[in-house]
């Protein structure tokens, strides 16, 4: 018996992050699934000699990137068991043909993570509410709420306020350059050290800590403004002479994603 799920990437269309509170940094941004996506196998072997045994296996272009002891899809089955008990004992086999590139800003890790709830909540017949899955999804990652609820929404937060949005149509081509990553953790420290960081600041509401134009319509709003650019290329040099080149190439609308 097993199951098979697309867990697809997602982009930035905007990012706005605000300073750190208890360590974490807020977010206001909208989410967009695309085409691109890992597929997720999950079988239950009947003849599997260990109870509580998860053996996962990566395939595909990206899976010599993914650690095996520590990623999100072992940190998933983890709480998913420790929250169930018993009825989620069984032995699993998790195959994921890894198509998503990592550290690129695409959220394949808590798209897998997020694709591995679904189909354990389906396998096992636990009947977890959307609201119980991204519960426990937050515990892995804070984008993988996004990945469980909806494909395209405004998050706030640390990824727990969703507001679903109308799908957008429209041709997106996303190109990242060979052998380069990103870790989220790395770009927010540095965020944090930057002198234009004063000058985000200056556009903060006092009363409520939102950029005044997070108050308009997210309908409005300008697309491709990313916070973190001046992060990413205070780090990465690479990335700024790839968006250079492609704007020289006649591509006006070029951005990085991530969050």
């Amino acid at each position: 018996m097993g199951i098979a799920l697309r867990a697809h990437a997602k982009i930035n269309l905007d990012l706005y992050v605000f300073p750190p509170h208890h360590g974490f940094h807020s977010i206001d941004s909208i989410f967009a699934a695309v085409g691109l996506y890992d597929v997720i196998r999950i079988e239950a072997p009947t003849n599997a000699p260990v109870a509580n045994h998860t053996d996962i296996t990566f395939t595909g272009p990206y899976a010599h990137s993914i650690p095996l002891n520590s990623n999100t899809i072992t940190k998933t089955v983890t709480a998913l068991r420790e929250k169930i008990g018993a009825a989620a004992s069984s032995a699993i086999h998790i195959t994921v043909e890894k198509n998503i590139p990592s550290g690129a800003g695409l959220g394949g890790g808590s798209a897998d993570a997020a694709a591995v709830l679904v189909g354990l909540n389906k396998l096992w017949q636990l009947d977890l509410s959307q609201t119980d899955l991204a519960e426990l999804g937050a515990i892995v990652g804070s984008d993988v709420p996004f990945f469980i609820a909806t494909s395209s929404a405004r998050v706030r937060g640390r990824g727990e306020r969703i507001d679903a949005l109308p799908t957008r149509d429209g041709w997106i081509a996303l190109i990242k350059p060979q052998n380069l990553s990103c870790p989220t953790a790395d770009i927010y420290r540095t965020w944090d050290t930057l002198n234009h960081r004063s000058l985000f600041l200056a556009q903060v509401k006092k009363d409520n800590h939102l950029p005044a134009v997070c108050e308009a319509n997210v309908s409005v709003r300008p697309n491709f403004y990313n916070a973190l650019y001046h992060a990413v290329f205070s780090l990465h040099p690479e990335y700024e002479a790839w968006l250079w080149r492609l704007k020289r190439a006649g591509f006006g609308q070029c951005a990085l994603t991530g969050s």
